[in-house]
């Protein structure tokens, strides 16, 4: 007893598509067919199905019931006519298909996969290219402020020794440990404690982060004022031994920005530990001083809490039959998983040994469905509110007026406080659906006891009670552009501009630090290029390695430039919609994240593509090495 599924699309209409589902009962006996499961993101309508009956959806869950029976040889077809949303790539098919009879049993079926399809055949670099060590390297990514060749060339060093940093510079063995980690990844080069090829280090009067490294036969001396000048000079050598022989050098750098960021999405689809370890040596590589952890969604708890187990046992593993249904492709397989405390510790220490702040993201009150679905005694049985998220939930938002709301998550905060040293605690705030509390009783009498408006205004005063018991504990908050609704919370509070430029630059004139992450130029997660067979997003269009790198920050800012003292800096993200697999992370990441590295690092006039693509073709070797895929620069880069 088998199905066969094949899903064909027919056409691309102006606004649109049309496509048809094909059930083929390819064994030799009858199947009794209930529902067909699917995920898909341009969501149907009851009345986009012809063929079948859309009988559930449940975010990107789709349930299309036959109530059939096929004999063998059987073909049934299903029209899908959606005039609202258009399907322009393989990645925009349904996916994580399944069937059930009708007493909800699984069924055996074969996937007619697309023509091309990256989720079996990883468009990869490593796997495609066979590139030859490099004889030497003579370039750095980001662009230094200057390298001064040397006239002498030397074998690169076989092993390496660390001299012992000033006590002033606050460097630590388990530092010099974890960058002699990314040095044998990515290098052939192995650092030893007490042999090799001398590295020392001096303390300097300069400005902070910058350093002069300086690198002969005889060593390498790194001179800086401080630990973040210890931990870019280290990044800057390791690219620079990667090649045969090492060419004599004298490096002078200083950072643009202070905030040199990647955001990751482990929510969507889980990020192994290692695999976070793995991106975290990644970006320390290319300069990058902030890992913004996005812990928490509709789809899944990612983190342990003590005080709340239900959280991580109810919700960090969705599938069929459990408290968070399959989504995002998930199918009739279990996904998921969470990070332990001990876990947490781990990746927080590896991170501060590399330079890295680690910012936890408790999103709030908006992208909270599993934290409801965990804790049901966060709902108010009396709100009859009706809404929908962008993500198609009714079901996300926390109800600021419950008592219990504020029980819980400061009770949450506290334990991430405990984990997490970073100053800045993210707060998420984003893409609270419209409808949201209208017909909440608890909601309505806590905004007219507060003199509010009306309900809406409950947002801007949750988020200003969050990031008071944040700063009552000496920490500040940190939100998506939305944490400025109502101009509640402070101006210590830094505000992350993701839909596009103008919310940054809006914030930035109001007083808000921002850090600058337009989704059109720093979201990887987005595809490369319209190509039916290149996957990824495109609702902020493409982005390829020139867009990402033409991005200026600080260019054509309205108000006459008024608050770009306040840009903190700037922030590759990734979400995981897509990303079931670390393949496809990685992917997504290389080159493109080189660019967003460099525009926060180097100064504004380094804008040379020809010489930027150049230097990251050198660093194919490097990634090679370290086993990362990346999209090889056959496919354009």
């Amino acid at each position: 007893m088998t199905l066969r599924y094949e899903f064909t699309q027919q056409a691309i209409t102006e606004q649109g598509f049309q496509a048809e589902i094909c059930l083929t009962n390819t064994g030799e006996r009858p199947v009794k067919l209930g529902c067909l499961y699917f995920s898909l993101a341009r969501i149907l309508q009851p009345a986009d199905v012809t063929g079948g009956e859309l009988r559930a959806r449940d975010g990107d869950l789709h349930a299309i019931a036959f109530d059939s029976t096929l004999e063998p040889g059987d073909e049934l077809r299903c029209q899908l006519n959606n005039p609202r949303d258009r399907m322009v790539k393989f990645t925009d098919w349904p996916y994580g298909v399944y069937a059930e009879s009708p007493l909800g049993e699984l069924l055996p079926m074969t996937i007619q996969e697309p023509p091309v399809n990256w989720r079996l055949s990883p468009l990869a670099g490593h796997s495609r290219e066979a590139l030859q060590e490099l004889a030497v390297v003579h370039t750095v990514v980001p662009q230094p402020q200057s390298i001064a060749l040397g006239a002498q060339q030397f074998t690169r060093p076989v092993t390496l020794g660390w001299k012992e940093p000033p006590a002033a510079l606050k460097v630590t063995s388990a530092d010099l440990a974890a960058w002699s980690e990314v040095l044998a990844e990515f290098t052939p080069v192995v650092a030893v404690s007490a042999s090799g090829w001398p590295v020392s280090f001096v303390q300097q009067d300069m400005a902070s982060g910058s350093y002069r490294l300086q690198v002969t036969a005889q060593g390498g001396v790194i001179q800086t004022a401080d630990g973040a000048g210890v931990h870019a000079a280290l990044a800057s050598l390791v690219q620079w031994l990667a090649g045969g022989q090492v060419q004599e050098v004298v490096i002078e750098d200083v950072p643009r920005f202070g905030y040199r960021g990647l955001h990751l999405d482990v929510v969507r689809h889980f990020v192994p530990v290692d695999q976070v370890c793995k991106v975290l040596r990644l970006a320390a590589l290319y300069k990058l001083n902030q890992f913004h952890w996005h812990l928490t969604d509709d789809e899944a708890w990612r983190l342990e809490i003590r005080a709340y187990p239900a959280l991580t046992e109810q919700t960090a593993v969705r599938g069929r039959g459990r408290t968070m249904p399959p989504q995002m492709g998930t199918g009739d397989t279990d996904h998921g998983g969470f990070y332990t405390q001990d876990e947490v510790r781990q990746v927080v220490a590896l991170a501060n040994s590399l330079g890295i702040n680690v910012m936890p993201e408790i999103d709030v009150p908006g992208h909270a469905r599993a934290l409801l679905r965990a804790l049901p005694e966060l709902q108010e049985p009396a709100d009859e509110s009706v809404y929908r998220s962008v993500q198609h939930y009714s079901d996300n938002v926390l109800n600021p007026a419950l008592p219990a709301t504020w029980t819980v998550l400061q009770t949450i905060l506290d334990e991430v406080m405990e984990l997490f040293p970073s100053p800045d605690i993210h707060l998420g705030s984003d893409e609270v659906p419209v409808g949201v509390w209208q017909r909440s009783p608890a909601a309505i009498d806590k905004a007219q006891s507060l003199g509010l408006a009306d309900v809406t205004a409950l947002h801007g005063w949750f988020m200003r009670g969050l990031e008071d018991h944040l700063l009552q504990r000496g920490r500040r908050a940190a939100g998506w552009e939305e944490i400025t609704v109502g101009q509640a919370v402070s101006r210590r509070t830094t505000v992350f501009s993701w839909q596009g430029v103008e919310a940054g630059q809006k914030a930035a004139a109001l007083g808000y630090p921002v850090v600058m992450t337009p989704a059109q130029y720093c979201y990887l997660d987005l595809s490369y290029n319209r190509d039916q067979a290149e996957p990824g997003y495109y609702w902020a269009g493409e982005t390829d390695l020139a867009k990402a790198y033409g991005y200026e920050p600080l260019a054509d800012w309205s108000g006459d430039g008024v608050g770009t003292n306040l840009v903190r800096g700037l922030q590759a993200c990734v979400w995981s919609e897509l990303l079931a697999e670390s393949y496809q992370l990685e992917y997504m990441l290389l080159p493109r994240l080189l660019a967003v590295a460099e525009r926060a690092w180097s100064s504004a006039d380094v804008r040379d593509m020809d010489d930027f693509v150049r230097r990251c073709l050198t660093h194919r070797a490097l990634w090679q090495r370290a086993g990362w895929y990346y999209r090889a620069e056959a496919l354009g880069w």
